[in-house]
């Protein structure tokens, strides 16, 4: 009985982060679309990163590659 609690609970927050991870994935890539310049790197790689590097893709594409 208290493994089954335990494999729920692991579950659950396993869940809610991928759900946090999905929010800022789109997050990115919709504030990468948006932007009409970005800094240092070409657009696509900015997109690749923030796809396949998660989530420090999307940490560097907000701290160095966001204009503003």
């Amino acid at each position: 009985m208290n493994s089954v609690r335990v494999t729920l609970i692991a579950l659950a927050a396993f869940g809610a982060m991928g759900v946090v991870l999905y929010r800022f994935i789109a997050f990115c890539l919709a504030d990468l679309d948006r932007a009409t310049v970005v800094r240092y790197l070409p657009r696509q790689t900015w997109r690749l990163l923030i796809i396949f590097w998660i989530p420090f893709g999307g940490v560097l594409y907000l701290r160095y590659g966001r204009v503003g």
